[in-house]
């Protein structure tokens, strides 16, 4: 649980993120691509590209290093940073949501212990802080 909390404000505000994106009707678009899904991220400007780009940033990270797999580093940015939710995953691969859900928490453990491990966390101060 502690693991957890590394990404506690990056999941609160990419929540808000997709919530206004629902409400404006303009939902944040899914890619079965990471590069595709978040290469065309501007900068981090205000609150919510900073914590986006920085979970951008440790996926990529992660995947590079390989210290998570392809599968569950998609799967962490699917339900993170797209508008798709672990029960439209789990029917697709057709799995049981608590298992997906199982899956994504031991991937983002996975994650914050090694960002930790490797100094990439915690992360530097925002320039609006």
């Amino acid at each position: 649980a502690a693991n957890l909390a590394l990404l506690s404000d990056v999941r609160t505000r990419l929540a808000r993120m997709v919530a206004a994106a629902r409400e404006a009707e303009q939902p944040v678009q899914r890619h079965a691509d990471l590069d595709v899904a978040v290469g065309s991220h501007r900068p981090a400007v205000d609150e919510h590209s900073f914590y986006t780009a920085a979970l951008i940033g440790l996926l990529r990270w992660a995947r590079d290093s390989q210290v998570l797999t392809e599968q569950a580093v998609r799967l962490v940015a699917m339900t993170r940073l797209t508008d798709c939710s672990p029960d439209e995953i789990a029917a697709e691969q057709g799995t049981q949501t608590h298992t997906l859900r199982r899956r994504r928490q031991r991937a983002e453990a996975t994650l914050a212990c090694a960002a930790r491990a490797a100094g990439r966390w915690p992360l530097p101060e925002p320039a609006w802080a």
